[in-house]
C-alpha cells in the first residue's frame, strides 16, 4: 500500500471514530475533484471532540507533534515511504470556528462513506488564507493546484458574497492573479484545456470587480 491509500485508509479510521470530523485541505478538494490524491490530513472538530481522535491517532501508532496555530493539534506517523503528517482543528482556523465550518460542511462520499467535507465557499476561503501565509514563505504551489482543482468543478456554488466580506480585497485579488497569470502557468498546476482556462479566468475575473 503507497502513501497515499495509507492516508486514505487513515482518515476513514478518522471518520469512524466516533464523534463529529469535517474534511479540509486536500481529502476535501478530493471530495469535489478527484484529480489528485492527498498525502496529509487535515481534519475539523467541534470543541470536546480531540480526545476521541487523540486517542484513535495514537491506537493508529501516530505521536503528537507542536502546533503553532491556536486551536491546532499535530499528530505524525513514519511509514515506509516518508511520513504522514494530520493537523486537527477544534477551536479555529483561519477566520472560522471550527463548529461554523462543520455546520456549513456538505455530506459527500469518500471512500464509500458518508463524510463532512466543507462547503466550497469555506474550502475557497481557507485555501486563499492558507496560500497567502505560505506565499511567504516560498510555499504554496500545492494551494493553487487545489485552488484550480475545486474552481474547475464547484466554481459555480462557491458565494462570492462570502469570499469578499471574508477575504481582504487584496488577498482576493492577488490569488486571482496568480491563479490566471497565463495558460502556461495555469496548466503546470493542474491539467486543464486552454478553453477551460479561458472561462476559468473569465468568471474570477468578475469575483474582484
Amino acid at each position: 500500500m503507497d502513501i497515499y491509500e495509507t492516508s486514505k485508509e487513515l482518515l476513514k479510521e478518522l471518520l469512524d471514530s466516533g464523534t463529529d470530523v469535517g474534511v479540509i485541505g486536500g481529502w476535501a478538494i478530493w471530495a469535489y475533484n478527484p484529480y489528485k490524491y492527498s498525502m496529509d490530513i487535515d481534519v475539523v472538530l467541534r470543541p470536546g471532540g480531540l480526545w476521541k481522535v487523540r486517542e484513535k491517532l495514537r491506537q493508529l501508532g501516530f505521536t503528537e507533534t507542536s502546533g503553532g496555530h491556536l486551536g491546532k493539534k499535530g499528530f505524525k506517523k513514519a511509514v515506509e515511504e516518508g511520513a504522514i503528517e494530520v493537523d486537527v482543528y477544534d477551536d479555529s482556523i483561519g477566520p472560522f470556528t471550527t463548529e461554523g465550518v462543520l455546520e456549513r460542511s456538505m455530506e459527500k462520499d469518500l471512500f464509500g462513506m458518508k463524510a463532512k467535507v466543507a462547503s466550497p465557499t469555506d474550502l475557497m476561503i481557507l485555501k486563499v488564507y492558507a496560500l497567502t501565509e505560505r506565499r511567504e514563505l516560498g510555499k504554496g504551489q500545492k494551494d493553487i493546484s487545489d485552488l484550480v482543482a475545486l474552481l474547475i468543478a464547484v466554481r459555480n456554488d462557491v458565494k462570492v458574497d462570502e469570499l469578499k466580506k471574508t477575504i481582504p480585497k487584496k488577498a482576493l485579488k492577488d490569488a486571482i492573479a496568480l491563479l490566471t497569470s497565463s495558460y502556461q502557468q495555469t496548466s503546470r498546476f493542474y491539467p486543464l484545456s486552454m478553453d477551460e482556462y479561458k472561462r476559468l479566468k473569465a468568471a474570477l475575473q468578475k469575483w474582484t470587480r
